[in-house]
């Protein structure tokens, strides 16, 4: 699922989320409502593993890293954006 999203490729995207939701590959069996979680997890996770880590990582970045890591942290946003709107099209295809 995520080397799809990655990709940024909707027809990629479109085809993992449908195999996930029915039951193949290795996320296979999870209904919408589990995909969408798992992504919004992920979309807030930090980078180094853990919220104490991150925070010593900012602490040491300069400006040039700072807006680097917000771009990094957009990035994610985006991916979170985008997969939503796959989810919504395999489900509303489903109807």
């Amino acid at each position: 699922m995520q080397m799809a999203i990655r990709s940024k490729n909707k027809v990629r995207i479109g085809r993992a989320i449908k195999a996930a939701l029915k039951g193949e590959g290795d996320e296979g069996g999870l209904t919408a409502d589990d995909l969408a979680k798992r992504m919004e997890k992920w979309s807030n996770s930090p980078f180094t593993g853990s919220a104490k880590r991150e925070d010593e990582f900012i602490a040491t970045l300069d400006r040039p890293g700072l807006e680097l890591y917000q771009k990094a942290l957009q990035g994610r946003q985006e991916t979170l954006l985008q997969f939503y709107q796959a989810l919504i099209e395999a489900e509303t295809r489903k109807k």
